[in-house]
């Protein structure tokens, strides 16, 4: 997925001396989105799965 590989390219390039733990009450890394997210956030059609030979679900779509 391409979000977690510019994640991952992100938390390569990151230094531990660029993260100051003292900066907040509550320290983390930040991800700015490079675009705001749409109305839609999932699509999903025609999804299948079986486990050894069983047909757990077939065809579902969701949004």
């Amino acid at each position: 997925m391409h979000t977690s590989h510019s994640r991952k390219k992100l938390l390569e390039k990151l230094s531990i001396e660029e993260v100051n733990p003292f900066s907040s009450r509550y320290p983390g890394i930040v991800f700015t989105p490079e675009r705001e997210a749409g109305d839609q956030v999932l699509m999903v059609e025609g999804l299948s799965k079986s486990l050894e030979g069983r047909i757990l679900f077939e065809n579902i779509v969701l949004t």
